[in-house]
């Protein structure tokens, strides 16, 4: 599957800890990453089915932070 490639405000080791307890529940997620010191907190999240991107958009929202298409 493409990678879903996400803008956030995650900037803090102990966010992407709350970010990862909460990925681990999803079974459809591969693998991701936060990079930190991107200027825009880039998240690249893999997925082992199709899935809406606006549905990882609005889980991680619902956790508390921003997160929207890149591309925006």
């Amino acid at each position: 599957m493409s990678p879903h490639i996400l803008k956030t405000n995650i900037g803090e080791a102990r966010e992407v800890a709350e970010i990862t307890d909460a990925f681990l529940a999803l079974k459809f997620i591969s693998s991701w990453s936060i990079d930190l010191e991107d200027v825009d907190r880039v998240m690249k999240i893999h997925t082992l089915k199709e899935i809406d991107q606006s549905e990882i958009i609005g889980f991680v929202r619902n956790l508390g932070y921003e997160c929207m298409d890149l591309s925006d």
